[in-house]
């Protein structure tokens, strides 16, 4: 472990989240004015909070909401509901006995995140406030919930003196109705409370909206819907017209229900981070795990309801809701959604691959790069992106990692439609065709390009694996040849001397080193003097900065998850120390830095916002990368784990390989890594025991344990 250097943030051992102790002017990381921001979401909401700190501690807050299933424009991939509400707005105001109380013009103390962001005030006579803001999980809204607490020697009347107010927007069909309050809802008896002595009342603000303001609007909004014969409502339409009403009631919440819509997202935030359940990591470094379960939760909660395709999983960000795409979802989060045993997760895992199995056309034309505003379009950006080769990778290792044979069967037309689109689009120098790459135009990727040809080569391989597993060897010989033969071609075509680093040219005529060079190093196909060189070039100060990889040498701008994948690859490659420095300093900018708690998309676009999809990249570092962890089957694994040298051990656990509980500890013993594992079972357990350098690879066969 390094010394660290001084962060704003430090890991709260009291929650386990992460806390700002605001007032402590002996920290030299405690620079003010700060402003960050941070996004949480929920089924049907999801908010961005910006908040600021100026240099006499006071806070300032903006709520930038997006309600995903409102829509407001039509053919519009942005149409949602969008609304923006800052302190200037809408801040209540307070009477602690008979003292006005001002939240803008007290001092913050504190400010703790750990799924639910708190801002602590400073206490007045004896009175400690809370302000804790938390998206519903499952409901059209979020929550302000303010928390007064006397001491065991105070006790205070309480009256909050602001109301709240409504607000509409022209909807599709439908005038919105926005409320932001739960305030202006309550009688006299509740704006004034008692606070006694060592105890805690609450007032709670909520911000919410919903489509529908009154049954003649529910009918004309069902009616709509039906090709009707007559005047009177078909028995179909009453059926659903008597639904709306309680479907709203659902969707609501009501003023009492705002402090339970808290604890439910405290709740499920301590469960997805804090349950070994959830996969679990234990190491030597209290940052990464805590970065770890931070990332855990990101990817896990920015899940959202849609008529057409179901629960989905969506990057989030300010501009991606109620959408799947090739990369974010079947690519890089799906993936790990295998290990993170989430029934809610898995479901929208699958749904996106059944929604983009019903675009995979017999005349091979490409599929979407997405499917938005709820499934309702369609959306090609880019081009062609490798959206294939990106699907074929990622679905062959869920489908490995989950180990059900009945889905698997069900969804491996996929897997033929992906490699066969492949071989369509392979050229006469025997690399994959593609308009562009995942990053849709931003930087050049000639008319074929690393990152295609490298999630080919991975589709073409892991789908072998599964091929196998069902019974289809003719074709798993297949994919492995095409496999072979386009790993030549990478390396005669994508090989080369760049800025004097034997490492990788991205596409035909590219001669400055770029980021993504690094997934030769992922899928195993660097090797000698290309392998040592593509690292140093990756962990040299042409591509190394600060915030990780530049996306290309010589510019600022970066994306997270090209350093995620390079963080990845260079472990895999066994550069364990240069992997391990890089991750810790990366994870502790993350975690404790200025701009907090989950890894980000991209600078300087969309100020690096929280996107969901990289966080569960963040976790498959450890997965794939520390571990070494590669599936070969759906019962199968091989491990080829790396030690730093700064620890003696580390333990991973995670439910995967069709339902099995499987506990991983790596040690070091007498100058060896010992591989140990376990997985119980009703007679019993399978464990398996095995020690060696870092370079030995580990067999694992699960066969006879369920």
């Amino acid at each position: 472990m390094t010394s660290p250097e001084a962060t704003r943030w430090s890991i709260d051992a009291t929650t386990g989240g992460i806390v700002w102790n605001v007032a402590d002017a002996e920290n030299p990381a405690n620079i003010l004015p700060h402003a960050d921001h941070v996004e949480m979401s929920g089924r049907r909401v999801s908010v961005i909070v910006r908040y600021r700190i100026d240099a006499q501690r006071r806070l300032f807050v903006e709520r930038d909401i997006f309600f995903p299933q409102l829509r407001v424009r039509d053919n519009d991939v942005r149409g949602y509901l969008r609304r923006v509400y800052d302190d200037r707005l809408i801040l209540p105001r307070f009477r602690i006995g008979s003292d006005e109380w001002f939240p803008s013009r007290t001092p913050i103390d504190r400010v703790t995140l750990d799924g639910v962001l708190k801002f602590y005030y400073v206490p007045h006579k004896g009175v400690s406030v809370c302000r804790c803001i938390a998206p519903s999980p499952k409901r059209n809204g979020f929550v302000e919930d303010w928390q007064f607490t006397c001491d065991e020697t105070t006790s205070k009347n309480i009256t909050q003196m602001r109301r709240g107010f409504r607000d509409e927007d022209d909807g599709l069909g439908l005038t919105i109705n926005i409320r932001v309050g739960g305030f202006g809802d309550l009688d006299a008896s509740r704006m004034l409370q008692e606070v006694a002595a060592g105890t805690t009342k609450r007032w709670s603000m909520v911000f919410q909206a919903d489509d529908i303001r009154d049954d003649q609007a529910i009918r004309e909004l069902l009616t709509r819907k039906h090709i009707q014969e007559s005047e009177n409502l078909t028995a179909g339409l009453q059926e659903e017209l008597a639904e709306a009403g309680p479907r709203r009631e659902r969707e609501r919440i009501a003023p009492e229900q705002a402090g339970e819509q808290v604890t439910e997202r405290s709740d499920f935030a301590r469960r997805i981070q804090s349950d070994s359940a959830h996969i679990s990591f234990i190491c030597p470094d209290p940052e990464l795990n805590r970065l770890f379960s931070f990332a855990k939760l990101r990817a896990a909660e920015s899940l959202f309801d849609t008529e057409i395709m179901g629960l989905v999983h969506s990057p989030g960000g300010g501009n991606f809701y109620c959408g799947i795409w090739a990369n974010d979802q079947c690519e890089y989060a799906n993936p790990f959604f295998a290990f993170l045993n989430d029934a809610d997760a898995n479901e929208a895992s699958v749904n996106a691959y059944r929604h983009y199995a019903k675009h995979m056309k017999p005349d091979y034309a490409p599929v979407p790069t997405s499917f938005e505003m709820g499934g309702t379009m369609p959306y090609h950006a880019g081009g062609d992106r490798g959206d294939a080769a990106m699907i074929a990778s990622g679905l062959s290792r869920y489908l490995l990692v989950r180990g059900e044979r009945d889905l698997a069967v069900e969804l491996y037309p996929m897997l033929r439609w992906c490699n066969e689109y492949n071989r369509r689009k392979t050229d006469a120098r025997g690399v994959i065709l593609s308009d562009s790459d995942e990053l849709e135009g931003r930087f050049s990727t000639g008319d074929a390009n690393l990152s295609t040809a490298t999630l080919a080569y991975d589709g073409y391989r892991m789908s072998a694996h599964v091929a196998r597993e069902l019974g289809h060897d003719t074709e798993a010989a297949d994919w492995n040849a095409r496999a072979d033969a386009l790993a030549t071609a990478i390396e005669a075509h994508f090989g080369a001397t760049v800025e004097g680093f034997v490492t990788y040219r991205y596409h035909d005529g590219n001669d400055v080193l770029r980021s993504w060079i690094c997934l030769p190093l992922v899928f195993g196909l660097a090797e000698d003097s290309r392998k040592t060189g593509t690292l140093d070039a990756l962990f040299s100060p042409r591509l190394w900065t600060p915030d990780g990889l530049a996306t290309q040498a010589g510019e600022t701008t970066f994306w997270d998850r090209s350093t995620l994948y390079g963080l990845r690859g260079a472990f895999i490659a066994g550069a364990t120390e240069s992997a391990y420095e890089r991750l810790l300093t990366y994870s502790r900018r993350r975690l404790l830095g200025d701009h907090v708690p989950y890894p980000v998309e991209a600078y300087p676009e969309n100020a690096q916002a929280h996107l969901s999809a990289e966080s569960a990249l963040y976790c498959r570092v450890f997965l794939e990368g520390l571990l070494g962890l590669h599936p070969t089957g759906f019962d199968s694994f091989t491990l080829t784990p790396r030690l730093p040298k700064a620890w003696n051990e580390y333990n991973i656990r995670f439910t995967a390989f069709g339902g099995r509980d499987i506990s991983i500890q790596i040690m070091r013993k007498k100058g060896q890594v010992e591989v140990s594992v376990t997985v119980p079972d009703a007679n019993g357990a399978y464990s398996y025991s095995g020690s060696g350098t870092e370079e030995r690879t580990h067999t694992i066969r699960l066969q006879s344990v369920l």
